[in-house]
């Protein structure tokens, strides 16, 4: 629903409505539980809000809540073979809910200033604790966010941002076993808090083809990672790392615009991704250093 409220503010709402489903029949050796099958159901219903006030062509404010509650959450997991073979049971209905603000200011084509701020809370229901104590679960942050565009003149645009993001642990990694065969649940984690910081520099060469080069750092806290060799006797599980996960790079990409609506673009870029310290840390598992992606689009 979107509906122009007055000349300066403008209102827009939706309602959703999302179902998923999940299920896997894993064949193991007879030692292992033989036939194991795994079933998630889950739905959800969400709203958002958000207006748009324009008092003048310089500022801009956008306000919004952002509302989802997840009313079914079930996993269940048996050994399809083996009396009383169920070793996942697990349901947890859960809400999550955002308020936020992002202002904007262009006193004209020069500069450029963005500066938002957002709340996310979230609660997962029956969550069970190392001890065996069932509770209600809250988790929260406070992100804001800043960006500065500045155009020195018409062939050159360079934009500084930074900010925070939080991601909450999902139900699976709070729950999820196979009642120690290989995993157990891991129901103490905490969020993940990542802080970015990135300039941007954008710079016309003619002839519809655009260079665009930057740098960022960003610090990642609370990182959840695996643990356990995924046996019986060492089955895994899921903790918040104590240091702190550093990445830093630059990334650099043409951009050419030909006729007809035909768009290219190549691009490169190097990450060095490293925990405990910038430069002289721990790498990172799975974190690629070199990304290298060519981009064609065709209107058809």
């Amino acid at each position: 629903y979107q509906r122009p409220l007055s000349d300066t503010l403008e209102l827009t709402a939706q309602v959703s409505w999302d179902h998923y489903s999940y299920y896997a029949d894993l064949p193991y050796a007879d030692d292992d539980g033989g036939l194991l099958s795994e079933r998630f159901v889950g739905h959800s219903i969400s709203a958002q809000a958000r207006t748009l006030w324009r008092p003048n062509p310089e500022w801009q404010l956008t306000t919004g809540i952002d509302w989802q509650y997840h009313v079914q959450n079930d996993a269940f997991g048996e050994a399809v073979d083996i009396e009383d073979g169920t070793y996942l049971d697990e349901r947890h209905p859960w809400q999550s809910f955002a308020l936020y603000a992002l202002g904007g200011w262009e006193p004209n084509k020069t500069l450029g200033v963005q500066l938002g701020l957002r709340y996310d809370g979230r609660i997962v229901s029956d969550l069970a604790d190392a001890e065996g104590n069932t509770e209600d679960r809250y988790a929260g942050a406070l992100s804001p966010r800043l960006a500065v565009r500045i155009r020195p003149d018409e062939h050159t645009i360079l934009k500084v941002m930074g900010g925070t993001a939080f991601r909450a642990p999902s139900v699976y990694e709070l729950t999820y076993n196979d009642g120690g065969e290989t995993q157990i649940p891991s129901p103490d984690l905490d969020p993940e808090t990542i802080y970015t910081a990135e300039i941007e520099l954008v710079r016309s060469l003619g002839d519809d083809l655009d260079l665009v080069v930057g740098v960022f750092l960003s610090s990642l806290t609370n990182y959840i990672e695996v643990n356990g060799e995924g046996t019986e006797d060492d089955p895994i599980f899921l903790t918040n790392q104590d240091r702190e996960v550093w990445s830093a790079g630059f990334e650099a990409e043409l951009q050419h615009e030909l006729s007809r609506g035909i768009f290219f673009s190549l691009s490169y870029a190097f990450q060095d991704t490293r925990t405990g310290a910038l430069f002289d840390g721990d790498e990172l598992p799975n974190a690629p250093a070199h990304q290298l992606a060519a981009k064609l689009l065709l209107p058809i």
